[in-house]
């Protein structure tokens, strides 16, 4: 996610929807690139913002209430206007629309994790893996769950997981920094080091 790449997308999505004004996906998509600028924009406006997209969401739900993605993206910018319940009960609907909604199941994973909901986390969290086995994001977040409640085992075979599927920088990273982690709550330093 960059500035710039969130931009060109909220064009393409505004485009789409001048094209077809009943297009609910691409107002959907809209509605999330709107709450995906709040998060990673560097100069994001989250008070201009936020309404643009829970506006854009909320059209994509009234063409199409069974659609995850809109409720996924009214749950992202309901969640920067600070209304953390209301962003919680929108995920629950796009997981009802699809249960196999992995972007939901892991957004209600660190909504969860957040509210201090830990089996609650992993149960969010064993759901979006059983949907989609080779999920990284929620590789992770089960490799911290598991770690954090002396899993490592169970941990440790995560990380080997992540490493199968996953080449990016960002999971490289966390994976080794999860197994050094995992080392050191053991008090194993030799390892954490040679884990790293």
């Amino acid at each position: 996610y960059t500035d710039a790449s969130l931009h060109e997308a909220l064009d393409l999505f505004r485009q789409a929807t001048e094209l077809d004004p009943n297009y609910a996906l691409a107002w959907a998509g809209m509605a999330d690139a709107y709450g995906q600028l709040c998060q990673w924009g560097k100069s994001a406006d989250i008070a201009e913002l936020t309404p643009l997209g829970l506006a854009a969401a909320r059209r994509a739900i009234s063409l199409n209430p069974r659609l995850p993605e809109a409720h996924k993206a009214e749950a992202l910018n309901l969640g920067f206007m600070g209304d953390r319940e209301g962003s919680r009960t929108s995920l629950l609907r796009a997981i009802e629309a699809n249960p196999r909604f992995t972007p939901a199941l892991l957004n209600l994973t660190v909504d969860a994790y957040q509210r201090a909901d830990v089996a609650g986390a992993e149960r969010y969290c064993r759901r979006a893996l059983e949907a989609d086995p080779q999920e990284a994001f929620a590789t992770m977040w089960l490799t911290q769950l598991t770690g954090m409640t002396r899993r490592e085992e169970e941990a440790i075979a995560c990380t080997h997981r992540i490493r199968q599927f996953a080449s990016s920088p960002f999971y490289l990273t966390l994976l080794y920094t999860l197994r050094a982690w995992i080392q050191m709550a053991r008090g194993d330093l030799a390892a954490a080091a040679e884990a790293m």
